[in-house]
């Protein structure tokens, strides 16, 4: 990883240390835009005050923050007891979110087989109902047909009741 300038090294303690610039902001003073510059490079120079508040707030030495000097240090938050039990709570409630929605992705995922089982089930039921449906027909029209030949056949013994008397 080159770290050529400063704004280089600031972004290597912000990634090392796995926070965010509204973090770096609110424990140092300085605003979000201004950090930003800095990361992009559009500030080269940063303030005396600035860089001492961070070399404070990630543990490293100034020298190294500004100029590059020494060898490259293993960033860590300098936080005192409430901000660090609050980053302890906040790190508990990220780590409790992630599994609520991991569980929330299983339970997704298990209900999306039920429901496939279920369609399935419906399908092979539609399917026994159009059977059914056709049986059912079928015996109505061999029904019909039977009623038509048993009046066919009463209409015809009485023609011949009517030509024997």
């Amino acid at each position: 990883m080159e770290l050529n300038d400063f704004g280089d090294r600031l972004k290597y303690c912000i990634d090392y240390v796995n926070i965010t610039c509204s973090v770096v902001s609110r424990h140092t003073g300085v605003s979000e835009s201004m950090i930003s510059k800095y990361l992009s490079k559009k500030t080269v120079k940063p303030s005396v005050k600035f860089v001492k508040s961070l070399a404070f707030f990630f543990n490293v030495n100034e020298k190294w923050l500004e100029y590059g000097v020494g060898e490259i240090p293993l960033p860590k938050m300098n936080l005192n007891e409430t901000e660090s039990s609050k980053l302890n709570s906040n790190n508990e409630f990220i780590e409790l979110f992630k599994q609520m929605y991991y569980d929330v992705n299983q339970e997704k995922e298990n209900l999306r087989i039920e429901f496939n089982k279920l369609m399935a089930e419906k399908t092979k039921f539609e399917m026994r109902c159009e059977v059914l449906q056709s049986t059912v027909n079928s015996l109505n029209e061999q029904i019909k047909q039977l009623k038509n030949e048993k009046k066919s056949s009463l209409s015809t013994s009485y023609k011949k009741e009517d030509v024997s008397v």
